[in-house]
């Protein structure tokens, strides 16, 4: 004994329980529907997830990247003041010794 249906998608007929029509509509439908819109539609809510994940590393990995820089460049800055104090102590004894 066959079961059928009516197909959600198109409206056809669909046998042996037919397929899960999810993401398009919830409910069945018919081998076509399945294999014209439910599996690409599958397809693109997975590659959205994806590129929602791997968006979200990238952005956690610049935010290490640019935490990083702005760390080096503050150590940076201070290396070149304390250079800067160092070599104008210097001046300052130079201009104190009497020639």
């Amino acid at each position: 004994m066959k079961i059928t249906g009516k197909c959600c998608i198109c409206g056809g007929k669909y046998v042996n329980y037919g397929k899960n029509s999810a993401p398009i509509k919830s409910g069945r439908c018919c081998a076509d529907c399945e294999t014209k819109f439910v599996i690409p539609a599958k397809i693109r809510e997975i590659c959205k997830a994806t590129l929602k994940r791997q968006r979200k590393i990238a952005e956690r990995e610049f935010d290490s990247m640019l935490d990083s820089m702005t760390k080096w460049l503050e150590a940076r800055k201070n290396a070149n003041e304390k250079t800067a104090k160092n070599c104008s102590d210097s001046l300052n004894l130079y201009d104190e010794i009497d020639f």
